[in-house]
């Protein structure tokens, strides 16, 4: 097991100074301590794989491409403009083969798409909205008709994200006021099966509040699981953390980040602590069986003009146990990412685009 607890995580930040060695090497893990007032350190010592983007799709449908995931073979695409939510291209040509999902409150309709994902089963697609508090099932056997089966959810607080986790079920993060909140599992109808404890950022100092906003409140957060929902890893953006939960949603440690970093609080005039966000760490997650793939910016908000610190050009990758095993270096900054089963494919949506390009990841051994 090769997870981290948040004590020896702590530890880490604390003491480590040296530099990080190859990245495939689990035995030799030395992370890099970051502050916030610095610019980060090179990825060269994780000896990063250097990936040349070819394009994929640029057809005219997308308005603001996003969530990415490989079904059934199909990329399907939120569409954050809403009109409509969602497409579905061919994985070879490119080409749209389907587009729905309109703006509104019936079945087929979304406020906005939070998350989308598998449930472990061949022919259906959840599609999560957290303002309607609910999923709706997609049939993609059928050219991506929507099927007007939905699971709302009554519990009290709200799930900040939640993503498809095995057959049938949903693995979220809960949050309640005033200021608590619990890792969850989900079944279809709605009701809660498993609950864990959800580690804010920050330490016990910080305000219960802050804490919980900047872990998964107005600062964001991202999920991914595994296919069949065997665990679900948590990626920070105000943080440079994963967690990673098993299936009935206990916290069994954190990843082996390159750069490991708490979250940042600034003192308001009052003296008290408020969530910040100096730099922006995990901008997005993927999962196939074997691997996580979570990409990466790091940067800091000051350091560009315009400030944006969410671009991202890293993807690290890690086992289900935790483990770092690589590290990718895409040719151009991107917003999101998705990746095909076998891990061998990878999808981005390049910043500031209405276009999708694609990397071949090379195998482990070459």
């Amino acid at each position: 097991m090769r997870l981290l607890p948040l004590l020896a995580l702590a530890l880490l930040g604390a003491s480590c100074t040296g530099t990080a060695s190859d990245a495939d090497s689990a035995s030799s893990y030395r992370p890099i301590i970051v502050s916030d007032d610095v610019a980060l350190p090179p990825h060269e010592s994780f000896s990063p794989v250097s990936l040349s983007s070819e394009p994929f799709s640029s057809d005219t449908v997308l308005g603001q491409p996003g969530t990415l995931v490989v079904h059934d073979g199909l990329l399907w695409v939120v569409d954050y403009s809403g009109e409509p939510w969602l497409h579905a291209l061919d994985t070879v040509s490119g080409r749209v083969a389907w587009s729905g999902g309109q703006r509104g409150e019936g079945p087929g309709q979304f406020g906005m798409i939070n998350g989308l994902g598998t449930a472990g089963t061949p022919g259906t697609l959840w599609a999560f909205d957290a303002n309607a508090r609910r999923f709706t099932a997609i049939d993609t056997t059928l050219g991506g008709i929507v099927n007007p089966e939905l699971v709302g959810f009554t519990m009290p607080g709200r799930l900040s994200r939640a993503t498809p986790f095995g057959d049938g079920t949903f693995f979220g993060l809960q949050m309640l006021p005033p200021d608590s909140g619990h890792a969850v599992v989900v079944d279809r109808t709605g009701a809660i099966t498993e609950s864990g404890e959800w580690p804010f950022l920050g330490g016990d100092s910080v305000p219960r509040l802050e804490r919980m906003l900047a872990s998964g409140g107005s600062l964001g957060v991202v999920l991914c699981a595994h296919p069949n929902g065997a665990r679900a890893a948590v990626a920070y953006s105000a943080a440079g953390r994963i967690d990673v939960f098993d299936s009935t949603a206990q916290h069994v440690g954190a990843a082996e980040v390159p750069f490991p970093a708490d979250a940042a609080f600034s003192v308001g005039d009052d003296g008290s602590l408020h969530a910040s966000r100096p730099r922006f760490w995990y901008r997005d997650c993927t999962a196939t069986a074997e691997h996580l793939f979570a990409l990466f910016s790091g940067r800091r908000w000051d350091d560009y003009d315009p400030p944006d610190g969410s671009a991202a050009e890293f993807v690290h990758v890690f086992t289900w146990d935790g483990r770092l095993v690589r590290v990718l270096h895409l040719d151009q900054q991107v917003a999101q990412i998705g990746v095909s089963a076998d891990g061998r494919t990878l999808y981005a949506v390049p910043m500031g685009e209405a276009a999708i390009i694609r990397y071949a990841v090379p195998n482990w051994g070459q």
